[in-house]
This record gives structure tokens, C-alpha cells and sequence, in this order.
């Protein structure tokens, strides 16, 4: 009876030694297919012929732990890569989790807690010398709890310390022990104080090598007492109180350093989006009444020149505005605007240049054609590989009746490199008005009225890159000469 769970040990330790034995690739891929069982990884972690493996896969870049819930919800996710993280919770798991695998010494180790400070603050300590030996510690506190000094001591005193967030807190029971110690936080790369009760920043000031801030949600905040060290490269003031009153004022005071503006859901109705300093290659201003770009100052530029990426979804720009724009320059390199939840119509007025890969024009009341001696369609930027429209309802509004009296140019025809198109519920009747690039690879056209796939004009089967096709349930597909590759096909409701 004894001998049968040592029979199967060994089995399984065969078992484990010859898969260790497989290229390492074909490990990974196995891995891949188990991804959602954590239980698998740590099964095949308690073996010493795949520990190695199973550490550099899921553990040795980034490690999350979770000690209680935060209100908004913590995504475990790969900062640098955008994929999922191994992550545990609470307190318990992570004890045991670290007690039994003392080898595991993650790149960056990330420590959440919502409401349990004392379980952190325990696990600090306990695990002090361990967590420094991580070339990265982030720490995320949320709750208006007023700390006491010894409290932030404990993670203040990690000299590996890279980022710190602190939501929902008043400073003001720990401000002037706080304050003393923040300048001497060498390593501290990202401060994010969210949901804060500071009004006034003028007695602030910053780590010296402080990459990131953000000081957003306090509509109170004065944002112009805020001193920015000369390293910053990214500032977030979302729900800032930042407006007109302010907002020149502000870019004086920005670094010559500065890559990334956030200024989200303010009051800001003129951008002078030509006043800003050409260092800036991100700008999100998105979620406020910005009717105009420019202002009157002598340049021929809008933005600055080495933007690459600009949100102004869910402003208030009009034709008026996009005229105004006649005869001044977009950045050269510029490669996303989102325009999304805006109102203009007129599409040519948008000259966006050629090096622009991703455009966002969902929930703009725009049409693809204008009137003038041939309806001619839209030249969309060149290089464009995204491309959405969302709830456009006029989009191919005049081009019936322009068909039947033959005063259409041409057909609707996208960049060759147009990879994503979405065109969902814009009121198309069918494909007979379009070309598509013959690289497409996905194609939404959902919510809409097209009766049949054979409205196109063009071959399906010349379309050796689409893969995902959504359409309604409504549309005729009986005879539809498939392209080659399609891999996904999916159908919705109409409504």
C-alpha cells in the first residue's frame, strides 16, 4: 500500500525530467496553452527540472501582490509588454507564496493594498532584504487612513524604491516629516498622488531624478504652485482645475524634458497648441471644450514638432476650427490622433499628413464625399493602418443619388497598408461604394443595413490578409466566394 504514492512520484518525475528535456520553446508553448491555471505553474515551479524555466517565464520580470482589493480594481499587467502577470492576494497567499519560494527575485515587485496598511507594512519588513534585492519596488496605497510617519518610513526606506502611488490621502497629518524626506529619494522615478487634497504645492519638492508625476483629481489644486525638476518626462493633471485662467501659464513653467501631457477632463476651451514646446510626443486632452487649436501667435505650426501621439476625443471642434487650421503645419511624425465624440462634418477641412497610422473619427457626423464639379472621395493619410468610424450616420450621405447621375469620380479607396477598418453603424446599404486594400486584415461593419456580401464590386478572394470579418446577422452571405484566410467570421443583432 506505502509503495503506490512512491511509484507514482516517480512517474511524474520521469515524466517531469524527459519534458524538461524538450526545447525550451516547445516548454513555452506548453506553458501557453495552460496560461489560465496557476495551479500548472506551480506545479511544474515545486520541480527542479522546470523550476528555471517556469521562474524566467512568469516570474522573473514582474510580480504583482495584491494584500487587499482597491476600488477601482488593480490590472495585473506587464507595464513594458502590455501582457497578464503572475499576481497573488492577500496577505496569507503572498506569506506562504514567498516563504516557500525564496529563490524568486522579480525585476520589479509591485505591492497593492486597498484598506489593510498593517498587512504591508508586515510583509515590508518581514521581507525586507528580500524585496531589495528586486531592482524595482512600486508601492499602491489607496484609502484616506492618515499614515503616521513610521508607517511611510517602512516603504520610504527601500532604497530600491521606483514608484509610489498614494490615493485618496490627506498629507496634511504627515506633511512636514512627508516633505523633508521626498527630496532625498534618489531612486523614486514616479510619484502618483490621485484623488489628493493638496491645494497648494509650493512647499513640495520632488526626487531629483523624478520621471513621472501625476497630482490628478482635486479640483482645488492649484496647478501653478507645482515646481517641475529639470528630468520630468511625464506630467498627468487629470480633473486639475486647468483652463483658460491658467493653462498659458503652465507651459511656461513645463521642462524642456517634458515627453508626456496629460490633461484630461478640465476646462480648457483654446488649446494654443502652437505654445507648447516641441519636446512633447504625447498629448491627451481629451474630455474638454476645445474649440480652437491655435492661437494668433506667429508660427505656422499647430503642434509641437515632435508630437507622435494626440487624443482630443470629447471636445467641442467644429469646422470652424478645423478652417482655422488652413496653412499651418501638423507634425511631421505624428502617428495617432483620436478626433472621436468631436462635431465637424467636413472631412477635407482634416489634413492630417501622410506619417499618421492610426485615426479615430467615431461618433463625428463626417462623409466620405463632398460636392463640387465630381464627388470625389476623402485621401486619407498614406500610411494609415487603423482607421474607425463609429456611429457616423451621414457617411455616405449624397452618394445614391450622385451614382445615378454618374457625377462620382471614383470609389471610396483606403491606403494600401490600411490593415483594421470599422465602419459600425453608419448607416451603409452596401459595399458597392468601397475598394478595399487588398492587405485589409480585420473589417467591422456591423449595425448597418447591408442586404448582401455581393454588393461589392470588387474580388473577396483578392483579400489574402483578411482574417475577421463582423457583420450582421441581416447580411446575405449564401454565396459569398470567401477570401482565402478568413478565420473569423462573426455576425451581431443589428440593434
Amino acid at each position: 500500500m506505502s509503495a503506490a504514492p512512491t511509484v507514482a512520484h516517480d512517474i511524474v518525475k520521469s515524466f517531469i525530467q524527459r519534458f524538461a528535456d524538450l526545447p525550451v520553446d516547445l516548454i513555452l508553448r506548453v506553458f501557453e496553452l495552460l496560461d489560465d491555471s496557476p495551479v500548472i505553474k506551480e506545479f511544474f515551479l515545486y520541480w527542479p527540472a522546470t523550476r528555471d524555466v517556469v521562474i524566467q517565464t512568469y516570474y522573473a520580470h514582474e510580480l504583482h501582490c495584491l494584500v487587499t482589493p482597491t476600488s477601482q480594481g488593480h490590472v495585473c499587467v506587464d507595464g513594458s509588454a502590455g501582457s497578464e502577470v503572475y499576481d497573488l492576494h492577500f496577505s496569507g497567499e503572498i506569506d506562504e507564496f514567498l516563504t516557500w519560494n525564496p529563490h524568486i527575485i522579480p525585476h520589479k515587485l509591485v505591492l497593492v493594498t486597498g484598506t489593510d496598511f498593517y498587512s504591508l507594512f508586515d510583509l515590508l519588513q518581514k521581507y525586507s532584504e528580500r524585496f531589495r534585492q528586486s531592482p524595482q519596488l512600486e508601492v499602491l496605497m489607496e484609502g484616506s487612513r492618515n499614515y503616521v510617519l513610521e508607517d511611510l518610513k517602512v516603504v520610504l526606506s527601500s532604497p530600491n524604491l521606483h514608484r509610489l502611488q498614494l490615493s485618496r490621502y490627506d498629507f496634511e497629518a504627515i506633511s512636514p516629516m512627508f516633505l523633508a524626506l521626498l527630496p532625498t529619494l534618489e531612486n523614486l522615478k514616479i510619484i502618483q498622488f490621485l484623488g489628493h487634497r493638496v491645494n497648494d504645492w509650493s512647499a513640495y519638492t520632488w526626487p531629483p531624478n523624478l520621471l513621472s508625476l501625476d497630482c490628478s483629481w482635486n479640483t482645488h489644486s492649484d496647478v501653478l504652485t507645482l515646481s517641475f525638476n529639470s528630468s520630468l518626462q511625464e506630467l498627468y493633471l487629470n480633473m486639475s482645475d486647468v483652463g483658460t485662467h491658467n493653462l498659458q501659464s503652465l507651459y511656461t513653467r513645463l521642462p524642456s524634458s517634458l515627453k508626456v501631457l496629460m490633461l484630461t477632463y478640465n476646462s480648457i476651451d483654446q488649446l494654443y497648441g502652437n505654445r507648447l514646446q516641441d519636446s512633447i510626443e504625447k498629448l491627451d486632452v481629451s474630455f474638454n471644450r476645445i474649440r480652437y487649436l491655435v492661437d494668433d501667435q506667429p508660427t505656422d505650426k499647430i503642434l509641437p514638432e515632435n508630437l507622435r501621439e494626440l487624443n482630443l476625443s470629447s471636445n467641442i471642434i467644429n469646422n470652424a476650427s478645423l478652417l482655422k487650421l488652413q496653412g499651418y503645419r501638423w507634425p511631421e511624425n505624428l502617428k495617432i490622433v483620436n478626433l472621436s465624440g468631436n462635431r465637424f462634418t467636413n472631412l477635407y477641412l482634416l489634413q492630417l499628413p501622410d506619417s499618421v497610422e492610426s485615426l479615430n473619427l467615431d461618433g463625428n457626423d463626417v462623409q466620405f464625399y463632398v460636392d463640387g464639379p465630381l464627388i470625389r472621395s476623402y485621401k486619407f493619410p498614406s500610411q494609415l493602418k487603423y482607421l474607425s468610424f463609429y456611429n457616423s450616420k451621414r457617411l455616405m450621405a449624397q452618394i445614391d443619388a450622385a451614382v445615378s447621375e454618374n457625377l462620382v469620380k471614383n470609389h471610396v479607396e483606403f491606403p494600401d497598408g490600411l490593415r483594421h477598418l470599422s465602419m459600425i453603424g453608419c448607416n451603409l446599404r452596401s459595399f458597392s461604394s468601397f475598394k478595399f486594400p487588398k492587405f485589409l486584415s480585420e473589417l467591422s461593419v456591423v449595425s448597418n443595413l447591408i442586404a448582401s456580401v455581393d454588393s461589392y464590386e470588387f474580388s473577396w478572394k483578392e483579400m489574402v490578409n483578411l482574417k475577421k470579418v463582423d457583420l450582421d446577422q441581416a447580411t446575405d452571405t449564401s454565396n459569398w466566394a470567401k477570401p482565402p484566410n478568413l478565420n473569423q467570421q462573426r455576425f451581431s443583432s443589428r440593434y
